[in-house]
């Protein structure tokens, strides 16, 4: 249970750590693009405050954090895996490698 709330938390953190580096990187190179077609649709339809939908995450996984009395094991590999995902996101949006 304390693995998924740790595992949670630094989902909300990475919230935070994508929107820096994919604004920076959107702001590095007139070539650079969203490559994520939902999250494209947001900034098309948000504009600056694309970053809202990333926030509403972060706040739901915190909120899940604070909440959760009970997991079981895919529910931690799921959070696993997709913790794993976004430290590639991260990665690509700093580093400028294509996901």
């Amino acid at each position: 249970l304390n693995l998924a709330r740790v595992l949670l938390v630094a989902l909300a953190a990475a919230q935070v750590f994508d929107v820096l580096s994919t604004n920076a990187a959107l702001a590095s190179s007139p070539d650079a693009f969203e490559s994520n077609p939902v999250m494209r649709l947001a900034m098309t339809s948000l504009g600056a405050y694309w970053w809202l939908w990333k926030a509403a995450l972060a706040v739901f996984f915190l909120t899940y954090a604070a909440r959760i009395l009970v997991i079981n094991t895919r529910g931690l590999l799921l959070l696993g895996l997709v913790a794993k995902v976004y430290v590639f996101v991260i990665l690509s949006n700093i580093f400028g490698f294509l996901l």
